[in-house]
Parts: C-alpha cells; sequence; structure tokens
C-alpha cells in the first residue's frame, strides 16, 4: 500500500533518531522514527511518500505466557467488641477549638499535647484501626 502524507512535526535532537508526524488527505496520522541523518532536510509541509507491507511468516511467535494468578486476600475475622468510629476531621469537635483574633497573637502558638493519658502511638493507632492488631 501507497501513502502520501504531509509532514506537520519534525523532531530532532541530541537523539540519533528524529520523530515524523504526517496526515494523509484522510486524516490519517502517521508517527514514525526514522535515523536523525536521513531527514536532516525534512521540514513540515514536506510531503512523506509510504510504501508497506505486511508478509505472513512462517514461523508464529508463541503466545505471551498467562498471567500468574492474583495474590488471594484473607480478610481477619470480625471481632467481637465493637469498634467506635474513628476520629475524621469532618467530625471533629471545633467547639473547644479557641478563636484566633489578631489581637492575640499568642494564640496562634500550638497548644501543647497530653500524651500521658494516650499510650498508644500514631502506628499503635494505624495499625488498630487496620485491624492488625
Amino acid at each position: 500500500m501507497k501513502l502520501a502524507a504531509r509532514l506537520r512535526r519534525v523532531l530532532t535532537g541530541h537523539s540519533p533518531v528524529a520523530f515524523l508526524h504526517a496526515v494523509t488527505v484522510d486524516g490519517l496520522e502517521l508517527k514514525l522514527e526514522v535515523p536523525a541523518e536521513e531527514i536532516r532536510t525534512a521540514a513540515p509541509g514536506d510531503l512523506l511518500i509510504v510504501d508497506w507491507s505486511v508478509f505472513q511468516l512462517d514461523e508464529r511467535p508463541s503466545p505471551p505466557p498467562a498471567p500468574e494468578p492474583a495474590a488471594s486476600v484473607v480478610e481477619a475475622p470480625p471481632s467481637e467488641a465493637p469498634q467506635s468510629e474513628p476520629e475524621t476531621y469532618a467530625t471533629r469537635d471545633t467547639s473547644t477549638t479557641p478563636s484566633v483574633s489578631a489581637a492575640e497573637p499568642s494564640s496562634m502558638e500550638p497548644a501543647p499535647t497530653d500524651t500521658s493519658s494516650d499510650p498508644t502511638s500514631p502506628g499503635d493507632e494505624i495499625r488498630r484501626l487496620f485491624g492488625l492488631q
């Protein structure tokens, strides 16, 4: 089959390979990588003539190997004790949050956090949320 197409783009750079993008009158787009040395003078607007054929070979490549089965997911049995919903930003009680005004610049400093009453670390909390404890 023979095709004629107008070059829209000719991309060359530091690579030995150049990229050609051409479009036929029917709107068929041709995109080729060619040796950069072979198209030094090509420019957008030039005509690209392509003559191509497909031949059936006696040797066919073997089909790709079947993908391995995905790992099975084993769910932990539900715990007997109901767990409370984790605190989210949307459900967080903001009634105790102090208001910030321009007259009180010291209120912009973060309040000290009392961790003595909460023995869990953030890692423990994450493991609990995902049922890993």
